[in-house]
């Protein structure tokens, strides 16, 4: 329980979610969840089953600004990163494209997550290493989800 003299002058308290971000998704209390990506005003559906790996390349795109790399490996990421959101919206989404460009995103995302790339802060490498590790982790189920 929070007491009055717990909450300071200019404090924001959220009894609900909060969602920062214009491409947030949320289901609450539903028995069903059915997820899209928007971009460019158009609504894609993503394939069953693939979508922690849209939820995790959307992530990895929202938080590409912060890594710290050359403009053409963020080029590239970006790149890969886009090119795996358009094939997991297919009806039948092409497994090697998107194991290879998840392959991609972890090769240049390994040096911050190793904490090598030049003036890695630590909350930029610590989120290098999980998305490192969640892509490999993804990269190794692809050929299981989506049925």
């Amino acid at each position: 329980m929070i007491s009055q003299g717990d909450i300071y002058e200019g404090d924001t308290h959220y009894h609900a979610p909060v969602i920062n971000g214009g491409r947030a998704m949320l289901a609450w209390n539903n028995e069903t969840v059915h997820q899209s990506i928007q971009t460019n005003r158009t609504t894609q559906e993503i394939a069953p089953g693939f979508e922690e790996i849209a939820r995790v390349i959307t992530e990895v795109l929202r938080r590409l600004p912060e890594a710290e790399m050359d403009e053409t490996d963020h080029e590239d990421a970006r790149e890969a990163a886009q090119e795996v959101l358009d094939e997991v919206t297919q009806e039948e989404p092409d497994r090697g494209r998107i194991r290879r460009g998840m392959t991609l995103l972890r090769k240049l995302l390994a040096p911050m997550a190793r904490g090598v790339a030049a003036g890695a802060q630590k909350g930029v490498q610590q989120w290098a290493l999980d998305a490192t590790e969640k892509l490999g982790q993804l990269t190794a189920a692809v050929n299981r989800v989506g049925g």
